[in-house]
C-alpha cells in the first residue's frame, strides 16, 4: 500500500475476545430487550431468530475480517471504504467515518435508555418508584451524565425512603474540581417533597476524606442525626411511631 504496516498486533486471543464481548453488549441487550422480544415475538420467534441472526452477523464479521487482512491499517472502516470506493472513494470514506461515529453515539444512548427502563423497574420494586415517562426520563438523564448516579443516587433514595415522599420540585448547583470527569463532581440539590416537606442532598468526590454517608432527618416529633435520636424532654416519644422509619422496609408485594 505504499508504506510500512503500522497495525501493532500486541493483543492476544483473550484480549480480542474481551474487547469484542464488551462492544456487542450481550448483558445489556439481554436484560433490556428480553421482555420486548417475549411480548412482540414470543419464545418461538426468539429461539429461531437469535440463531439465524447470529449466523448472518457471523458472515458479516467474516467478510470484514477478510477486508482487514488485506488492509491491516489502524484507520479501520473509513480507510477500507477509501480503498474500495472507486471513483467516489473520498465520499464513501467520509460517510463511513461519520456514520460509524453517529452509530456509536446512538448505541450508547440506546443502552443508557434501556438501562433507565431496567433501573426504574428495580426502583419500583424496592422503593415503589413511579413508572411514568417523566420519572423514567429522569433516571435516563442521571445515567447520561450525572454525578448523582455515580456517588449520590443512594442519598436520593435514602431521602425518599426516610420521608416516604416523592420530589415534586428540584433545584441544584454543581461544580467540578477534579479533572478527568465528563460531569460535575460536586452537586448540591434542594428538593421540595410532597406534603410540603423539603430536603437537601449533597454528593461529591472532590473532598479529601474517606467515604462518608451522613443523614439528618428533622421533624416536629424527633430528629435523627446519623445514629443519634433526639426529642423534646417534656414530650414523650412513642418509639413505635419512630421504628418504621429506622427499620428496613420491605419491597412491595407484586
Amino acid at each position: 500500500m505504499g508504506y510500512a504496516q503500522e497495525l501493532m498486533r500486541r493483543m492476544g486471543t483473550f484480549s480480542n475476545f474481551a474487547v469484542s464481548f464488551t462492544i456487542i453488549s450481550i448483558l445489556s441487550g439481554c436484560l433490556t430487550l428480553y421482555a420486548y422480544g417475549m411480548n412482540t415475538g414470543g419464545p418461538v420467534i426468539m429461539n429461531i431468530g437469535w440463531p439465524l441472526v447470529g449466523i448472518m452477523v457471523t458472515l458479516v464479521g467474516l467478510a470484514m475480517a477478510e477486508v482487514c487482512s488485506s488492509y491491516p491499517t489502524a484507520g479501520g472502516l473509513y480507510y477500507w471504504a477509501a480503498k474500495l470506493g472507486g471513483n467516489n472513494s473520498a465520499a464513501w470514506s467520509w460517510f463511513t467515518g461519520w456514520f460509524n461515529l453517529l452509530g456509536q453515539i446512538a448505541v450508547t444512548a440506546g443502552i443508557d435508555f434501556g438501562g433507565a427502563f431496567f433501573m426504574s423497574a428495580l426502583f419500583n420494586q424496592l422503593f415503589n418508584y413511579t413508572l411514568d415517562p417523566p420519572h423514567i426520563i429522569a433516571v435516563y438523564a442521571h445515567i447520561r451524565g450525572s454525578h448523582l448516579l455515580a456517588a449520590g443516587c443512594h442519598a436520593v433514595d435514602a431521602l425518599r425512603w426516610c420521608s416516604g415522599l416523592e420530589p415534586v420540585e428540584v433545584s441544584a448547583l454543581h461544580t467540578r474540581f477534579t479533572e478527568g470527569y465528563e460531569w460535575p463532581t460536586t452537586i448540591a440539590a434542594n428538593m421540595k417533597l410532597q406534603k410540603g416537606a423539603i430536603g437537601h442532598v449533597t454528593s461529591s468526590t472532590d473532598f479529601m476524606l474517606p467515604y462518608t454517608f451522613g443523614v439528618e432527618l428533622m421533624g416536629d416529633k424527633a430528629t435523627v442525626r446519623d445514629t443519634l435520636v433526639t426529642w423534646h424532654k417534656d414530650q414523650a416519644l412513642d418509639a413505635d411511631e419512630l421504628r418504621p422509619w429506622l427499620a428496613p422496609r420491605r419491597a412491595p408485594t407484586i
